[in-house]
């Protein structure tokens, strides 16, 4: 974020990376690409450009868990998702299309851009482990 390392953690599932959606809002907060999460009981509703607010478990590692398929749809978007320990992890490149922010990806330096300018992963790093440290949790390091 805004050119800040960070890492996230996922689940790769059937050759498809997924990512926490709280943990994309999280990262996203504050710049142009921002989002909210509401959940109402029932279902979950994401508005473009209002700030997220963080909640307990957010950029936190992955816990073990049953991964449980589902799907989250919206008026104009049906998005597929895996249900671990209650949150729904997201194919960060259909969510960046349904939310209107690109996603990229260096394959010369595995690193994953994020954003209108393409944030790094290690950008997203960087504030993952800040929240981490708040926590006293070990930091994380991107794979080489």
């Amino acid at each position: 974020r805004n050119g800040q390392e960070v890492s996230l953690a996922g689940y790769e599932i059937d050759g498809y990376t997924y990512f926490k959606l709280r943990d994309v809002a999280a990262i996203l907060n504050g710049t142009e690409n921002q989002f909210s999460i509401d959940y109402d009981g029932t279902g979950i509703s994401l508005t473009t450009g209002q700030p997220y607010t963080r909640v307990q478990g957010d950029l936190a590692p992955i816990p073990d868990g049953t991964v449980a398929e589902t799907a989250l749809t919206s008026q104009s978007v049906t998005l597929t998702a895996c249900e671990v320990d209650g949150f729904n992890y997201l194919k960060l490149r259909d969510l960046g299309e349904a939310l209107n922010f690109p996603v990229d990806y260096e394959e010369a330096t595995h690193t994953i851009l994020l954003g209108a300018h393409a944030t790094p992963a290690e950008a997203v790093l960087e504030i993952v482990n800040e929240a981490r440290a708040v926590h006293a949790v070990d930091a994380l390091t991107l794979d080489p």
